[in-house]
């Protein structure tokens, strides 16, 4: 819900931020597959948006799950 309010109110920056984040936090727990999928998500929304610079961002943690994202997608 906070997350659709983001995107209602014009913020989808900071949705996609958020949802990165989340992802990562999945990760971290050990929740791959809900992970993989939110990180998937999320990418096709911020190639949506035109947002990239929040994967960049977040450095080697976030590229090793975008790498086995796309490892599986193969």
């Amino acid at each position: 819900e906070h997350l659709q309010d983001a995107y209602a109110r014009g913020r989808a920056r900071y949705a996609l931020r958020v949802k990165v984040l989340y992802a990562m936090a999945l990760s971290q727990a050990g929740q791959r597959n809900p992970a993989l999928r939110t990180i998937r998500e999320t990418l096709q929304d911020a190639m949506t948006e035109g947002f990239l610079r929040i994967f960049l961002d977040e450095g080697p943690s976030l590229r090793s799950l975008i790498n086995e994202m796309l490892d599986g997608v193969k």
